[in-house]
């Protein structure tokens, strides 16, 4: 992805969400009427080892451009179809991506309805609706503090409590209250690539205690 691709994609994705400031407090939303915020649904089970809920923050900046969002997610796998949800501290929607081995379904608000668009994996929807490629299918795994299968990553590195590795550009940080605990904090960043790709994200993950 380009510089200018990056550039242009971000505005895109400010007008589909409403922007949050992680230290600014509570804004407005746009988008669909507020609705209760994610949670898991009955009969549904996780990912072995993946939080179900929490909270997130994110901030994806490009040259002189910053944004920043937060709110909580939500994660369900049924039948080898998998689902986030993520809401708005209010509970507006601000994303909704579900894949599997047919193909990925990515909405976002627009207007006052959601816009749905679907093909092959959910990273190639996320840079084309959201303006950033964020590595949907790989999440799951990351939360659980594992690498995801099927992609070249870097051998892990272990210190305590905190468990590291690469993988598809990013850098994922486990943290965990004792070794082999479930994750209190996953810290996901991607490095840019250079000045024809500036684009930095980092993701901040606060799964629900157990």
């Amino acid at each position: 992805m380009r510089a200018r691709a990056s550039r242009a994609a971000l505005p895109a994705l400010a007008a589909a969400l409403p922007a949050f400031a992680l230290v600014a407090g509570l804004a407005a939303c746009a988008g669909p009427a507020p609705a209760a915020a994610p949670g898991p649904a009955a009969g549904i089970a996780a990912v072995p080892g993946a939080p179900l809920a929490g909270r997130f923050s994110l901030v994806a900046a490009s040259g002189v451009r910053h944004e920043a969002w937060s709110g909580r997610y939500a994660f369900r796998d049924e039948g080898g179809l998998r689902q986030v949800d993520l809401a708005s501290p209010l509970g507006a929607t601000l994303a909704r991506c579900e894949w599997g081995p047919r193909g990925a379904r990515l909405s976002v608000p627009e207007g006052a309805g959601l816009r749905t668009e679907e093909g092959p994996d959910a990273q190639a929807l996320a840079l084309r609706l959201l303006g950033w490629p964020l590595p949907i299918e790989l999440l799951p795994d990351w939360m659980a503090g594992r690498p995801g299968s099927g992609v070249p990553a870097q051998a892990a590195t272990q210190d305590g409590s905190v468990d590291s590795f690469t993988q598809a550009g990013w850098t994922v940080k486990v943290e965990r209250p004792a070794p082999g605990a479930n994750p209190v904090r996953i810290e996901l960043d991607r490095i840019p690539r250079g000045e024809d790709d500036p684009l930095r994200i980092r993701l901040r993950i606060l799964p629900d205690p157990a």
